[in-house]
């Protein structure tokens, strides 16, 4: 994860204090194309999450009893602090 901030922070001249995480879960084939084409961030693919699922209808992740669940993809992208 620190090595990510970093890439980011360098790629933009931002400090390490000034970003922010941001998780975009199920993205569309657009936005992770556009990810991809403008360097904003990492694409993640097949995790799982343990005593939780994602609910697509609500974009939440709910606890459960189920012992793990398959996360769909996810967007991750450092973003400047708007403090």
């Amino acid at each position: 994860m620190i090595a990510t901030q970093q890439s980011i922070a360098q790629q933009n001249s931002w400090s390490l204090d000034e970003l922010e995480l941001r998780f975009v879960f199920n993205p569309s084939d657009d936005e992770v194309k556009k990810t991809i084409d403008d360097a904003t961030g990492f694409i993640i693919t097949g995790l799982a999450i343990e005593s939780a699922e994602y609910h697509m209808e609500t974009s939440r992740i709910k606890l459960t009893n189920k012992l793990s669940a398959e996360l769909p993809t996810i967007i991750l992208q450092w973003v400047k602090s708007e403090k």
